[in-house]
């Protein structure tokens, strides 16, 4: 199960869950730039208008992309298990 102070890093080619990251303030998710979280699923987002979003129980994601930018995962990663 996953745990709130962590987020899924999904593979930008074909959508799988790769791995997991702790969020950061300025980290680009799928529902925006992190501005803030409390630790328990509570975020606060800034979307590319400048619009703010307050969540309580938010589930983001990040890009593979953005999890290398940030230095938590390397391009080459290899998957090791695969649920069918």
């Amino acid at each position: 199960m996953r745990e709130w102070l962590s987020l899924p890093v999904v593979d930008n080619m074909n959508g799988e869950v790769i791995g997991m990251i702790p969020p950061r303030q300025w980290l680009v998710t799928n529902l925006g730039t992190i501005q803030n979280y409390d630790g328990g699923g509570g975020y606060v987002f800034v979307d590319s208008n400048g619009v703010l979003a307050q969540y309580s129980e938010a589930t983001p994601w990040v890009e593979l992309d953005e999890a290398v930018r940030w230095g938590f995962m390397d391009r080459g990663y290899s998957v090791t298990a695969m649920a069918v």
